[in-house]
């Protein structure tokens, strides 16, 4: 039977978790005899995608983030997490303010890429102008302001095209079955100010309008990177991974660089940067008054 509220959410996940049946990445899993579920799956077998949990439990935005968290991290820290998360879904009752994703940038997110933009070079992200603008914004935001969909889509822009860094792209020609097997539909291929400037349409409205809805549905559009995750965020950690290796690899002289050694690398940190992301994310929720 699925959970019908946060406290029920609460309690089903600190029995999976007392009864060693959590994993990560899946909803439902079953091995040794036993049946395992993730953050998600804990709230039933119904569970089948994040777009199924309850919205009473937590909003849709908040349940594609907290399956992509809880994947992220260990699963030591995925299991403390997701104690405290569902505590304060739980003292909230579920009713989680859009407030949570300007507090999330303005405090946790945007801060995460200044750092990155701070580090030195070679560093392709080494230019603090668009993440501070993006911050300023969600800091007015998180203050009570009105901010037009044009200036948060000319931020947005800069803060995209900054954060890909001409190293991320989507080709929709990849989830286009009619199109297995035929030349490649260019219009599909987004990549640089393209890519950039389908993320920045996707969010202003959202961030607008302070619309919850609006901004899952940007979140799980084909052309952004984060899956579900908030593109920017997904963004940010997909930086964060490459930049521990990067300044490695320039420097290699050898005939064939040892990838796996830096894959190594980058996954760990990848790790490092989810787990700051996600404790950012409860503490956001903790300043939210019942």
């Amino acid at each position: 039977m699925l959970a019908t509220s946060a406290a029920d959410a609460f309690d089903l996940f600190e029995r999976a978790k007392n009864d060693d049946l959590l994993v990560r990445g899946v909803h439902h899993k079953e091995a040794v005899g036993r049946r395992f579920c993730d953050i998600l799956g804990v709230l039933g077998d119904e569970i089948r995608s994040p777009s199924d949990c309850p919205e009473q439990i937590m909003p849709l935005w908040l349940a594609h983030a907290a399956f992509r968290l809880f994947a992220g991290q260990s699963l030591d820290s995925a299991k403390a997490w997701g104690s405290q998360f569902y505590a304060e879904l739980k003292r909230l009752n579920g009713t989680v303010p859009f407030s949570v994703v300007n507090d999330w940038h303005a405090n946790v997110v945007e801060p995460f890429v200044i750092r990155i933009s701070q580090r030195p070079e070679p560093n392709p992200w080494g230019n603090l102008a668009p993440p501070t603008a993006m911050q300023a914004l969600h800091t007015r935001a998180l203050g009570g302001d009105t901010i037009a969909a044009d200036e948060w889509h000319r931020v947005l822009y800069d803060a995209f095209l900054h954060i890909f860094a001409d190293r991320m792209s989507v080709n929709l020609n990849n989830i286009d079955l009619n199109n297995m097997g035929r030349r490649q539909d260019m219009e599909k291929f987004f990549h640089g100010p393209r890519l950039a400037e389908a993320n920045a349409g996707m969010y202003s409205g959202a961030f607008a309008s302070a619309d919850g809805a609006g901004y899952a549905r940007a979140n799980a559009a084909p052309t952004s990177v984060g899956f579900g995750l908030d593109s920017y965020a997904h963004a940010a950690l997909t930086a964060y991974s490459i930049l521990s290796v990067h300044a490695v690899f320039l420097a290699y002289k050898g005939a064939s660089p040892p990838y796996d050694y830096y894959n190594g690398i980058k996954s760990k940190n990848e790790r490092i940067g989810f787990a700051a992301l996600a404790q950012g994310l409860l503490e956001c929720l903790t300043r939210v008054a019942q």
